[in-house]
């Protein structure tokens, strides 16, 4: 991306996003604290909200410009069925505890309206995971490389 200064229409600068990820295998390495649910958080808190961006972006008329660097021991775990399922199921665990949350704080307004944040985030996550990119994370990066 490069800024414009308004006044000149001149270029002034460029910016660069390097994005490095990987995680350890966790694959049936048990749940907390390093085992799947460390994939699991990284989904729903890094790599989907990052291919929103991207893609709203695109919507948008706007190619975003990034480098985004995923290991291979990262890209199998993604791609793996087994742990498309249960990351599918930690999100629904996920939404759950935040209805409970609504509920158990509606006399609370400030706890409940965070509760209600977190639901349409979680909501958001997993839509965009199971609807915008099919359960295919790698695929939806893929797309990316593949438009340039």
């Amino acid at each position: 991306m490069r800024g414009v200064n308004v006044k000149t229409d001149k270029i002034i600068g460029s910016f660069s996003f390097i994005f490095h990820s990987h995680l350890p295998y966790v694959r049936k390495a048990g749940v907390w604290p390093f085992g799947e649910e460390w994939l699991h958080e990284a989904l729903s808190e890094t790599y989907i909200p990052l291919l929103d961006i991207f893609y709203n972006l695109i919507d948008e008329g706007i190619k975003p410009k990034a480098t985004v660097g995923i290991t291979p021991i990262l890209a199998e775990q993604l791609n793996d069925p087994y742990l498309s399922e249960k990351f599918q199921k930690y999100m629904e665990i996920k939404i759950r505890k935040c209805e409970e949350d609504i509920e158990r704080n509606s006399s609370n307004p400030k706890l409940r309206d965070l509760a209600i944040f977190y639901l349409d985030f979680f909501n958001e996550i997993l839509s965009s995971y199971k609807n915008r990119y099919n359960s295919d994370v790698i695929g939806a990066f893929k797309k990316l490389q593949d438009e340039g």
